[in-house]
């Protein structure tokens, strides 16, 4: 298994080859140091793609399209954690991706997220998470498969956004701006 993780890690597109070192790690099927181990004796082509994907790789990533949005905010630049818990007034939520417990991005199915009783559970969640401060961007699976740059976009000019607004998220005040 981990021969094939460094081959699709140098050969395919990063987000491919992110969500297939992730599956590798969650399912127990190799651990970062075989693959960081057997890769300093790497001979192929494409070493840098290959560093690449094991600098980011996380088993805790819980499938493939999350590592496939995670791909595109690391692509634009935006570092996010997978599978946070984050702590609100109506409760603990577990998110797809943090960066901060600010900024959460999360990876959502029809199948999984279209359902009444799942559109009820969907929105208290994006409430809780909305009242403790945390900025919650949702995408598809169409997003994740056909529009990323789209996706590094917008996670990338609101990362900008709370940068600059930091000290209005630590006090919980509006801050007025220089003129």
């Amino acid at each position: 298994m981990v021969r094939t993780v460094l081959d699709c890690a140098a050969g395919l597109p990063f987000a491919e080859g992110l969500a297939i070192a992730d599956s590798a790690l969650r399912l127990g099927r190799a651990t970062p140091s075989q693959l960081r181990d057997a890769a300093r004796d790497w001979v192929g082509r494409n070493r840098r793609a290959q560093q690449m994907v094991l600098a980011a790789m996380d088993g805790r990533a819980a499938n493939a399209f999350e590592s496939g949005l995670r791909a595109a905010c690391l692509e634009a630049g935006v570092v996010m954690e997978p599978q946070v818990k984050i702590a609100t007034e109506g409760g603990e939520y577990r998110v797809d991706l943090a960066k901060l417990k600010l900024l959460v991005a999360e990876a959502d199915s029809f199948e999984w997220h279209g359902g009444r009783e799942s559109l009820h559970r969907d929105c208290t969640r994006y409430n809780e998470l909305v009242r403790e401060g945390c900025t919650v961007l949702r995408f598809s699976w169409e997003h994740v498969m056909f529009e990323r740059a789209w996706i590094g976009e917008v996670v990338s000019a609101v990362d900008r956004r709370l940068k600059l607004h930091k000290s209005e998220y630590k006090t919980g005040e509006i801050v007025p701006s220089a003129a």
